[in-house]
């Protein structure tokens, strides 16, 4: 500790530092504006990340399924939507839009994108430890994770305990 105060230690790595990411526990404007269009159309918002390049504004917006997987018409179908409304926040015709799933085995970067793949399967490298625990997400909240082993057992990690989490490919899971 450089500065005598106390620093908590960041759960997961959240990105450049020249991209704004926002994602449900760190809400920024164009998060706010953009979540009610995407859950509109049955999706939810797992992150937005904006950034200026020059005059050419380029926004990346990654989206989830309620029920199943993203494919290419559902992130058209939001880009589609959210493009005029970017138009008007940015006050720019010239942006840049990529709409994207999170991927099959994504790393979870924060506690938050816990609840947004409650059912899905998932990887936890804890603290001090160099096996991963495999296990169903259940729930969660601001604190911890409950995941469900493949026992039937419910644990509770905390946040802080956590070192890294991905998304289990499916495929992966059988092998």
């Amino acid at each position: 500790m450089r500065s005598g105060r106390s620093r908590k230690r960041l759960l997961f790595y959240c990105g450049k530092k020249d991209v704004e990411y926002f994602s449900k526990h760190q809400q920024g404007p164009l998060t706010g504006e953009l979540e009610p269009i995407i859950e509109g159309l049955g999706y939810k918002t797992v992150e937005v990340a904006a950034k200026k390049t020059g005059s050419r504004h380029h926004v990346s917006v990654i989206i989830s399924g309620r029920d199943s997987g993203i494919g290419l018409t559902d992130c058209e179908k939001v880009h589609k939507a959210i493009l005029p409304r970017l138009e008007i926040l940015l006050d720019d015709r010239d942006i840049y839009v990529e709409v994207s799933s999170p991927g099959i085995s994504r790393n979870l970067k924060c506690g938050a994108e816990f609840g947004i793949f409650v059912g899905s399967l998932v990887r936890l490298l804890l603290e001090g430890e160099n096996e991963w625990i495999v296990g169903r997400i259940m729930e969660s909240d601001e604190r911890k994770v409950v995941i469900e082993m493949s026992d039937g057992k419910k644990e509770d990690y905390l946040y802080d305990t956590i070192r890294k989490a991905k998304l289990v490919d499916i495929q992966e899971a059988k092998k």
